[in-house]
Order: C-alpha cells, then structure tokens, then sequence
C-alpha cells in the first residue's frame, strides 16, 4: 500500500506543479514584457492565453472531481487525506497568505519609485495568492512522503 501511496501523492505533487505553472503563463501573458519578446505579434501569446487556462481548468476539474485519485484504494485515499496531509494543506494556506502579503508590500514599495499599472501590480498579488500555496504544499507534501 505505501507503494501505492506514493504513487498518488507523486501524481498530486506534479499535477499541482503543473497546476501552477500553467496558472503563471496565462497570467503573465497579459503583462506588456510579452510584447518585446515577441516583436509585438501577439499571435503567438494569444495562444498562450487560450492553451494555459484550458491546461490549468483541466487539471483543476481533474483534481477536484477525483479522477486523479479514482483508481485508488479506500485505505490509499484515506492515507492520502490524513493529518499530515491536513497539517501541509493549512501551512501551504499560511504560506500563500504571507506571500501575497509579502507580494502586495513589494508591488506598494516599488510602486513609490517606478510606476506600475495597476491591472499589473494586481495580476503580481493575485499569481502570487494562487501559485504560492500549491508550491508549498508540493514541497511539503515531497519532505514529508
């Protein structure tokens, strides 16, 4: 059974990288930075900005409507949602709050000497409150396993 456990709590741990990975390119596909990467065709990141969400919205409906996990044995899911797994979900919550604090105080800080727009300074906090919590429970989740 440990096997197998590890197996699954592998496959969270890389779906949640996933997960955030993609979450991060379709949102930094709206910043301006794009633009010079690209010389200004915007070809290329519109399709970014379609597949991303699709990528991220997929794994999200497979995670939470159990498909990961649907071939797992009661006793596997029950390990895979014990206290430890509880205890890392709610240090992951803690850690995504302080990040986007953190973030919110970095965007404000550098706001007083560069000007920022204001959608963008808002996609920086809000990356940062969804990614932050699915890399901390990623890496807790693999310390721990």
């Amino acid at each position: 059974m440990t096997d197998e456990v590890e197996k699954y709590s592998r496959r969270r741990r890389c779906l949640l990288v996933a997960m955030a990975l993609a979450f991060i390119v379709w949102q930094a596909a709206g910043f301006g930075i794009f633009d010079d990467i690209v010389g200004g065709d915007r070809r290329f990141v519109r399709v970014i900005s379609i597949v991303a969400p699709v990528i991220w919205a997929g794994i999200l409906i497979w995670l939470v409507g159990g498909k990961a996990m649907r071939d797992a044995s009661a006793s596997t899911q029950t390990a895979l949602d014990d206290e430890l797994v509880r205890a890392n979900r709610a240090q992951a919550f803690t850690t995504g709050y302080w990040a986007t604090l953190i973030a919110s105080a970095l965007v404000f800080a550098v706001s007083l000497f560069v000007q920022i727009p204001a959608h963008e300074a808002v996609q920086i906090v809000l990356i940062t409150g969804v990614v932050a919590p699915m890399f901390a429970f990623a890496w807790l989740e693999g310390k721990g396993a």
